[in-house]
């Protein structure tokens, strides 16, 4: 009897997760987000009642389950079929791979070759999937059950955690094994888990996402909703040549971090029913909620990240390439209408997350614009500033437009001297004049030092000749960000007297 060490790696999460009717999506999107992540663990109790010899858990979460086991090659190959033909469907596909463990195995120096030639394996399956596992597809029916999904909900909302078991003999079920809630003696716990905190609305179950938006617009701000993605960058980086004993204490904080770290950060928002967690754990994340208190919550979440990496995974790897990289996290936000088909939200959520990978990750996308996260925080400042010099100072809400409008002058004098190596110093003033008119001596203030920081950028890239000019950020996107960000706040805003209204 050989062993083994196997891995699942669940196919097609979030297209499964999303692909819903936008009318009753909160109820659904928590539903089919539960069903994905007890599947390794199903995953677990099948392989360990067909392997229990020599059964041990390296990892369980995220997608993902890696196992040592004993058995024979020909007996793990036709369980492995058994597993996929049993929990396929039309979006999510459990991918299942394993390598031997040579003779005289040792965790702490061939645990890293062992998992480098399984995640080969495992990419080599990707691109070859096994056709015969499409003849018993199930496909999913997305029509609602309104009175099931319900009934789940609320026993999810009141359970204290959920155990794997195995179906009954008789039982009009399709699976082996199933998650079942439980309110007492739970299997796995969700105290202090985020995984089943949702908002709670007016008739004390989940909130719907109308009103979570209408808890946006009661704030005098546009009733739309934002959605969230994070990812942790270069986790190859964190997790290659690691002995099992640290890959097992890395990829346990990860886990945590995600699922019971960011419960403590967002209780509050959660309970407000501001935020919607749809999956949070292994190494990412997607949240949906107010589009104000998103834009609050993902620099939360990035600083608290930061954090953790200090005190924790940067005490444990200790090796010269992690210390001087250590991991960072990037984000995608887009901002949509309520009805907002939930599977393009999901994608573009996935687009703007791509793009702050592609312009050099340790970002967030928002509006289009990749931001470092200190030009994030820059951005809410003034988006505080600029609102108060319309509700406060009367200022009229065209300055937003002239700020949002600045970066297209911006733009096009950073061009010029990256095509002629001139700064045309007319148009430079033409821009600031163009920014100054402003009623109030507050306004002009304001404006004077965004005209100022514009000036410095464009004497910065003249001096930087040698960079690519493709890659130099636009220094005017943090302020265009934060004009956006000041109109969505003021949509539904009402001011006191009626002479501001009539100078919009």
């Amino acid at each position: 009897m050989a062993k083994f060490l196997l891995k699942v790696d669940i196919s097609g999460i979030q297209d499964y997760i999303f692909s819903i009717p936008s009318d009753g999506a909160a109820k659904q999107l928590k539903k089919r987000s539960f069903e994905v992540y007890t599947l390794t663990h199903i995953a677990e109790a099948f392989f360990k009642e067909h392997f229990p010899n020599g059964f041990e858990r390296v990892y369980n979460g995220g997608g993902n389950l890696i196992v040592f086991l004993n058995g024979e090659e020909e007996a793990l190959s036709q369980a492995a079929k058994e597993f996929q033909n049993t929990y396929i469907n039309d979006s999510v596909f459990p991918f299942v791979a394993f390598v031997a463990v040579p003779e005289n195995y040792n965790d702490e120096v061939d645990f890293p070759k062992l998992m480098e030639d399984l995640a080969d394996k495992m990419q080599r399956q990707k691109y070859r999937r096994p056709l015969d596992n499409w003849e018993k597809l199930k496909v999913q029916d997305t029509n609602k059950d309104d009175e099931k999904t319900d009934n789940f909900i609320r026993d999810f909302l009141n359970a204290k955690g959920f155990s794997v078991e195995k179906s009954a003999n008789g039982e009009d079920v399709s699976m082996a094994y199933k998650a079942v809630l439980k309110s007492t003696n739970p299997e796995f716990s969700f105290e202090g888990n985020i995984l089943n905190k949702l908002p709670k609305g007016s008739k004390d179950t989940i909130s719907s996402f109308d009103e979570i938006a209408e808890k946006c617009k009661a704030r005098g701000a546009d009733d739309k909703l934002a959605a969230l993605k994070m990812d942790v960058d270069n986790l190859g980086l964190l997790f290659r040549n690691r002995s099992r004993k640290q890959y097992e204490e890395v990829s346990q904080l990860m886990e945590n971090f995600f699922s019971k770290e960011l419960f403590t950060l967002l209780k509050s928002d959660i309970e407000s029913g501001d935020v919607y967690p749809v999956f949070a754990g292994g190494d990412d994340c997607f949240f949906i909620g107010g589009w104000d208190v998103i834009l609050e919550v993902a620099p939360k979440i990035q600083a608290a990240f930061d954090e953790f990496v200090r005190a924790d995974i940067l005490r444990i790897l200790t090796d010269e390439e992690i210390q001087k990289n250590p991991p960072t996290i990037s984000a995608g936000v887009v901002i949509v209408h309520r009805k907002f088909p939930m599977i393009r939200l999901a994608e573009e959520a996935e687009e703007a997350l791509g793009i702050s990978k592609s312009h050099g990750k340790n970002k967030i996308t928002i509006f289009g614009e990749p931001l470092k996260w200190s030009d994030f925080k820059e951005s809410a400042q003034w988006a505080v500033k600029l609102k108060k010099l319309i509700t406060e100072n009367n200022e009229s809400r065209a300055l937003l437009h002239r700020v949002k409008s600045s970066d297209l002058g911006f733009v096009s004098l950073q061009e010029k001297i990256h095509k002629t190596n001139k700064i045309e110093i007319p148009k430079v003033y033409r821009l600031k004049y163009y920014l100054r008119n402003a009623k109030s001596a507050e306004g002009r203030a304001e404006l004077e030092k965004l005209f100022v920081f514009y000036a410095e950028a464009l004497i910065d890239d003249f001096m930087r000749k040698d960079e690519d000019a493709t890659k130099k950020p636009n220094a005017a996107a943090p302020f265009v960000v934060a004009a956006r960000w000041a109109e969505l706040s003021l949509k539904n805003y009402k001011p006191k007297n009626t002479e501001y209204a009539n100078n919009d």
